[in-house]
């Protein structure tokens, strides 16, 4: 019985290493959130969201809308 399921084992990690090491795109934020604080009414306010491509393959955006 393990004899059998030896290689049933070996194909079903090849199978979630493939899975894992992925080339899809895929976006790391340096940070998700940002706090301005206490804000005044009508008072500008900006804030810089740095990202990059975790992946190989081109990272398309679209479709971006504030919150």
């Amino acid at each position: 019985m393990k004899v059998r399921l030896l290689p049933l084992i070996i194909i079903m990690l090849s199978a979630v290493v493939t899975l894992v090491s992925c080339d899809d795109p895929g976006v790391v934020f340096e940070f998700e959130t940002f706090d301005f604080g206490a804000v005044e009414q009508e008072k500008s306010l900006q804030a810089v969201f740095a990202f990059r491509n975790a992946g190989k393959r081109t990272l398309v955006i679209e479709r971006v809308q504030p919150t």
